[in-house]
């Protein structure tokens, strides 16, 4: 029987690919006009949403498409748990976008094929636990969409909130962010200059290519390591209370073959310690030590045999220098000496949060945008309005007057400045009288007032102020400044760093001249660090400073210098004695007003060891019961004692670098807690 010839311009209908779909056309189409409501359902805080769209969804598909239906009271029962699970499955199916393609797709499982990381995921991984995270968690409280029995913030608010961040950071901000997208590209195995693409593996010998995927492999384990390692660590500890270090050594596929350094470590001194921050060069000393012995003990051939295509130029001599240096070693247990966040990650912390609570650049219509307080004090064009309306020029919460005002808040004078004096300070919330001077003479100078502390008084000229004190320039300790390239190149970054932090948000007088007399003091990084802690303290603090720090206990030249107005003119360089006098009052008063569990038990408070204090964990400003102290007489003077010291004997002491890191920790702390709400005002009652 002869065949018949299908027409050359007839083509055959192609069924449709997988199986027959359980809707009509209508019923399809009738399901999709519901996608938006199912989403906004998904969206919804309402508990249990999505379950009463899905129960209506049912009841109204029944009225529509089976009302016409006759079946018994079991077959109905079976139908209805059915179609509810194809309702579930239905919904699940559409609710997302598809991806367009053509033809079979190949999915490469293969370990080594990573995707470059996106800006903002990247600004994530940078930022989010010391910067992002709790400023995401205050503008979600004043977000509209909050709910307090929500236990996390959503997902979809958070990556939101990011992406507007990071498309608000600046230039410098974004080429670190994309040097570390590079960096983390190239750790992956995925740069395209390194290493071939996984498709070459095509075209080379099988035996070849499965080593390059063994060494695939490999390398993820390598890279899993250190977790497991730290992990092991912990579990010794815990049943069998052993601490100590695990150091393993061996060629890495990722560094053509070259050796990785993998540590695990655990277990901590009681001030939060571990054991490489107490021996700074032991975990040099140990790479150097395992690298050494991995050469003799790991042949060659297996070395060269561990690479990866590409990696090859990467497999140099290692040479372990005294600081922990290998591009591919990995310390689980190391830290810095203090938890001590960096200035950058204040300068983004103070601008962060000043970007989600609009109060960011409030300066004057009429004056300049930025303002610098390194050269001469600048003054704004004119006051800032704060969240509750009151100007810099009117009284504070408590009736106090505001710098530059005649009267204290006890009606007690303060200091005023002078046509060649200082400027006029305030006094906390609180009012302190021991700490307001005497008014200012028509020459700018202030009478000297008299102390049985000893220590520097402020009288009418430096040279009978030397005569007074008994010193001369040879007594004074003398301080070369580090005129080292590196050391100037790092100083100046900080000091642009902290010029950008100072301009973000216009500051009060007072503290404008505070921080003019902090940076007046040269010669230490964490001691300008220290300073841009400061500042964000203030800010934090702007609203409610608190009570006075107490005055019991510190410093005897801190005691005349705040007596005598704080003028710049009323301090002298101290002697040597002088110094350590004060070093050491500094410390019993630093240590006297710490919280009670930041103290060891048998602590020596006539020591000078800061690295004996606990790190805690605090979460209100109630847990710094005597250091939440903002304003003139709070955490200031600490600042002001420490830059005499920098001035008098550089900063090239330990003593020194330990307390003021301490401070800096101290201040990082502060500034993470809710500030608390300022007191009601008392009204006095008036008679009529």
């Amino acid at each position: 029987m002869a065949r018949t010839r299908r027409s050359a311009g007839k083509k055959e209908a192609k069924a449709p690919t997988g199986g027959k779909p359980w809707t009509t056309e209508r019923q399809c189409a009738w399901l999709t006009a519901l996608l938006p409501q199912h989403k906004e359902a998904q969206r919804s805080k309402t508990r249990g949403a999505v379950a009463t769209f899905r129960r209506k969804v049912m009841d109204d598909f029944v009225q529509e498409f089976w009302k016409d239906k006759v079946m018994s009271a079991e077959e109905r029962k079976n139908a209805l748990e059915v179609l509810k699970t194809r309702l579930h499955d239905w919904f699940y199916n559409h609710n997302r976008d598809t991806e367009s393609t053509k033809g079979a797709k190949v999915l490469d499982l293969r370990v080594r094929k990573k995707k470059r990381l996106a800006g903002w995921h990247a600004y994530t991984h940078l930022y989010y636990d010391d910067v992002l995270k709790p400023v995401i968690q205050e503008h979600w409280r004043k977000s509209p969409e909050y709910n307090p029995e929500m236990p996390d913030m959503p997902l979809e608010f958070c990556n939101e909130v990011i992406q507007r961040l990071y498309a608000l950071e600046s230039d410098e901000v974004k080429e670190r962010i994309a040097q570390y997208i590079d960096d983390e590209f190239k750790r992956l195995d995925c740069d395209d200059d390194n290493f071939a693409e996984v498709d070459e593996d095509a075209e080379v010998e099988p035996e070849e290519a499965a080593r390059r995927q063994a060494n695939r492999n490999l390398q993820t384990q390598i890279d899993a390591l250190p977790k497991t390692m730290q992990k092991m660590c912990e579990q010794v500890r815990k049943e069998l209370g052993f601490v100590g270090v695990v150091c393993f050594v061996g060629p890495a596929p990722k560094e053509g073959g070259g050796f990785a350094v993998v540590f695990g470590t655990d277990g901590r001194t009681q001030s939060g310690r571990s054991i490489f921050q107490l021996h700074p060069t032991l975990e040099s000393q140990l790479q150097r030590i395992v690298v050494d012995f991995a050469e003799k003990a790991i042949p060659i051939k297996k070395r060269l045999a561990c690479t990866l295509p590409g990696t090859e130029q990467k497999r140099v001599e290692i040479t372990v220098s005294d600081s922990p240096s290998h591009p591919s070693s990995s310390n689980t247990g190391s830290s810095k000496s203090m938890p001590v966040k960096s200035l950058d990650v204040s300068t983004h912390q103070s601008a962060v949060q000043r970007l989600l609570a609009k109060v960011m650049y409030r300066f004057d219509k009429q004056g300049a945008g930025v303002h610098s307080v390194d050269g001469e004090d600048v003054d704004m064009a004119g006051p800032t309005e704060g969240r509750e309306g009151r100007r810099d020029d009117e009284l504070t919460d408590d009736g106090e007057n505001a710098p530059g005002s005649d009267k204290g808040g006890d009606g007690n004078p303060s200091s005023a400045a002078g046509d060649e004096g200082g400027t006029s300070e305030t006094a906390n919330n609180d009012g302190d009288k021991d700490d307001t001077s005497s008014a200012a003479d028509e020459e700018g100078g202030t009478n000297g007032v008299a102390n049985d502390k000893g220590g520097t008084s402020g009288t009418a000229s430096d040279e009978d102020q030397a005569a007074e004190n008994g010193s001369t320039e040879d007594d004074n300790v003398s301080r070369n400044d580090n005129q080292d390239p590196e050391f100037l190149a790092a100083e100046a970054k900080v000091n642009k760093d902290l010029d950008n932090l100072i301009a973000l948000q216009a500051m009060p007088k007072w503290l404008r001249d505070a921080v003019n007399t902090l940076r007046g003091f040269k010669g230490s990084i964490e001691y300008l660090e220290a300073v841009a802690w400061f500042i964000n303290f203030e800010r934090h603090v702007e609203h409610n400073p608190g009570k006075p720090l107490q005055a019991d206990g510190r410093p005897a030249v801190l005691d005349n210098w705040i007596h005598n107005g704080r003028r710049p003119k009323a301090h002298r360089k101290l002697t040597k004695e002088q110094l350590k006098t004060m070093r050491d009052e500094l410390f019993k008063w630093w240590f006297s007003i710490q919280p009670p569990e930041r103290i060891p038990p048998d602590f020596n408070m006539s020591s000078r060891d800061c690295a004996s204090l606990i790190i805690i964990d605090t979460n209100t400003h109630e847990d710094w019961p005597k250091l939440y102290r903002g304003g003139v007489n709070g955490i200031y003077g600490v600042l002001v004692c420490l830059g005499w010291w920098l001035e008098a004997a550089g900063p090239s002491s330990a003593e020194f670098t330990m307390l003021v890191e301490d401070v800096s920790w101290v201040l990082s702390n502060l500034v993470a807690v809710p500030v608390p709400a300022p007191e009601a005002k008392k009204l006095s009652s008036c008679r009529r």
